[in-house]
């Protein structure tokens, strides 16, 4: 599988579709690879990529999209499925925001979002709960995403991962998971960061030339 990254730091969609896929197709009738992907963080450009293509897209990877205090992708499976497109979802603990390390300073999330996830960390905490866990079997429930993609650092982490997406919670963890979404997540104005990375690359771009 070769996957076209982050789709929406083109300075168009026209250059994925005039450019980019074509030329990945060509590729694969060389027999280079065999399947053709596309991965980005908001949905829209990766429906609309769909929709145009000449080229066959044979998946398309979402991530932080299916997570706890985002799970807007939800709200799109029945595009990908008329379309016949598995989905690869990715990034179960929103890249840091619902684990108990931290959030990174570079995390690109709106100080809202920041600030719910931290309670919402904080109260799982309080409660003996661990949200990585609580947010992994969270994120790896939907048979809609054929698989998860998960990035792991140490053995530690291979071992708690796969005990979230394999060891069905508790009741306390059900009940602490219903909680926070209630509490904290559900009452966002705004529960993306669509734009923010694009838009802090291309000024990076310009004033650099």
């Amino acid at each position: 599988l070769l996957q076209i990254h982050d789709v929406e730091f083109a300075s168009s969609l026209d250059v994925i579709l005039n450019e980019t896929l074509p030329a990945v197709e060509r590729l694969k009738e060389r027999g280079l690879c065999r399947y053709i992907g596309i991965t980005g963080y908001p949905l829209g450009p990766l429906r609309e990529l769909v929709v145009k293509s000449s080229v066959k897209i044979d998946s398309i990877l979402s991530y932080c999209r299916l997570s706890l205090n985002d799970n807007s992708l939800i709200n799109h499976f029945g595009f990908f499925k008329t379309h016949r497109i598995p989905i690869i979802n990715a990034c179960a603990v929103g890249m840091g925001l619902l684990t108990e390390t931290g959030i990174q300073d570079w995390h690109p999330a709106l100080p809202e979002i920041k600030i719910a996830c931290l309670r919402a960390v904080e109260h799982c905490v309080k409660e003996g709960v661990d949200i990585s866990r609580v947010a992994m079997s969270y994120s790896t429930g939907f048979e809609e995403a054929v698989t998860t993609l998960v990035s792991m650092c140490d053995t530690v982490t291979v071992d708690k991962n796969l005990d979230g997406a394999l060891r069905p919670l508790t009741n306390k963890e059900e009940e602490v998971k219903d909680y926070i979404e209630k509490t904290y997540f559900t009452p966002l104005s705004q529960r993306h960061w669509e734009g923010v990375e694009p838009e802090l690359y291309w000024k990076a771009v310009k004033s650099s030339t």
